[in-house]
């Protein structure tokens, strides 16, 4: 398996030069920006409080199916308030099956 540190090489320039801690601060970065949208078309500010237990509550998804699943709740969530954790994980289980399938999942699996 590869380290961090390959897999950073081969998908962000100039990341051979970081750590493997810095490139995983890095995509934790980018996976919780993309889980800040869910407050940003509200037009709201995250409270660190509630941030912290929906990074936690859904820190398993992989960041593609993320991306997929924020785009979908957000085209279909009719009140102007942050979807919650449940209708999150209801369009995972839905799309992509449980948590243990979840351990699985790629991007070609996805697209095949």
């Amino acid at each position: 398996m590869a380290s961090f540190k390959e897999l950073g090489a081969l998908l962000m320039p100039g990341a051979g030069k970081m750590t493997d801690e810095q490139i995983y601060q890095a995509a934790r970065a980018e996976w919780i920006g993309v889980l800040l949208q869910l407050w940003d078309a509200i037009g709201k500010t995250a409270d660190k409080k509630q941030l912290a237990v929906y990074v936690t509550q859904l820190g398993d998804i992989p960041l593609g199916i993320l991306e997929r699943v924020v785009q979908s709740v957000l085209a279909d969530h009719t009140y102007h308030t942050v979807p919650t954790i449940g209708e999150i994980w209801a369009i995972v289980r839905n799309e992509y099956g449980d948590r243990d399938q979840l351990r699985f999942w790629s991007p070609r699996k996805a697209e095949g």
